[in-house]
């Protein structure tokens, strides 16, 4: 009962705290998608979420690949899809947690390095 009442104090309560948690992903996500534009992936700005999901370089033939191909030539650190499960295949996770500073630098990176869809 304790647990249901903390909820409905939480979900009644002010929603300050959620717009702007909801503004600062949506500028991370937006500095992320920016940076990379230039290189043709296609990807949908999601609406809400902690994560961009970015799929592979064409000419990559795993998400793991793609993975190391980042790491070892952006030092950029990303999730391969085929960490949470098959129909991650394809795709990498790209965490929206560092600032849009540091996002558009990993974009940017990626830009640098010709890593194209």
């Amino acid at each position: 009962m304790a647990i249901q009442r903390a909820a409905i104090a939480v979900l009644s309560g002010p929603q300050d705290y959620c717009a702007e948690a909801a503004a600062l992903y949506r500028r991370r996500r937006d500095a992320f998608l920016e940076a990379i534009a230039p290189l043709g992936y296609p990807v949908e700005p999601p609406k809400a979420t902690l994560y961009v999901w970015l799929p592979i370089s064409r000419r990559s033939a795993s998400s793991m690949d793609f993975t190391r191909e980042l790491l070892e030539q952006t030092g950029v650190v990303v999730a391969p899809g085929s960490g949470f499960g098959r129909a991650g295949e394809g795709f990498v996770r790209v965490a929206l947690s560092d600032t849009e500073q540091r996002l558009s630098e990993a974009g940017a990176r990626m830009a640098k390095a010709g890593l194209r869809y």
